[in-house]
């Protein structure tokens, strides 16, 4: 027999009704003599650092392994991963101990660094439940169609550490270029956005916000880096 997790969102993946998708959504403490989904927490949480770690690699390729471990951690915190649980209507489908149902509802700073914490451990559970119900290929799947373009999305608007135009602009220092963005109005809702390395115009993106383009165009600058970027002679470079 299967099941749907969660009720909803029936068009991308079910579970076994027999034991692993009950498991997903079982508290450690609902009750203490149930099988919880502790150990699927930490077999999805291997599929998606895996993931996260290939579209790091592969979408910033001249970026260092400790910026990357960085920005890793912006996409997989329990911040970011409680909002994609939301998005997957998983909180509501969740199984709970009555200690957890008690401290659920309030609203107290601890209570709800709690929520977040448990609403992202299901996210990981669920990707763990895939790869043991579907395999490998149809985890990373699912982790990469479902999990990680919402995280992306929730690490751009919360983080610090996920910040493409500073990190443009610490490049063009360190390389001795220059880096300008130019904004034309072509309507109330509309911008359209250059920009333009060494005065010359290499990308250009049309949006209704000047911070969320210059981000996209950034974030488009460092995939292409190499392309993109003229290399300059270190010799004839004017340090200050």
């Amino acid at each position: 027999m299967r099941m749907f997790l969660p009720t909803g969102h029936q068009n991308w993946t079910t579970c076994r009704l027999d034991g692993i998708g009950a498991l997903t959504i079982t508290h450690q403490l609902f009750p203490a003599n149930r099988t919880a989904n502790r150990s699927l927490e930490w077999l999805g949480d291997s599929v998606l650092n895996t993931c996260v770690a290939s579209y790091l690699f592969q979408s910033y390729p001249t970026v260092q392994e400790g910026q990357l471990t960085q920005l890793r951690s912006a996409l997989v915190n329990n911040g970011v991963l409680s909002r994609v649980a939301v998005d997957l209507n998983l909180p509501s489908a969740m199984l709970f101990g009555e200690s957890v149902v008690h401290a659920y509802h309030d609203d107290s700073a601890f209570a709800n660094s709690m929520k977040q914490t448990l609403h992202a451990s299901v996210v990981e559970a669920l990707v763990g439940a895939v790869l043991l119900d579907q395999g490998l290929v149809r985890a990373i799947e699912f982790a990469n169609t479902n999990v990680l373009p919402k995280a992306i999305e929730y690490a751009r608007t919360t983080s610090n550490m996920w910040d493409p135009v500073s990190e443009i602009f610490r490049r063009a220092d360190a390389e001795g270029i220059s880096i300008r963005f130019d904004r034309t109005k072509i309507d109330n809702d509309k911008h359209l956005i250059s920009l333009y390395i060494d005065d010359k115009k290499v990308l250009t993106q049309l949006g209704p916000s000047f911070k969320t383009i210059t981000a996209r165009l950034a974030e488009r600058l460092i995939k292409s880096w190499k392309t993109l970027v003229p290399k300059k002679d270190k010799s004839t470079t004017n340090k200050p």
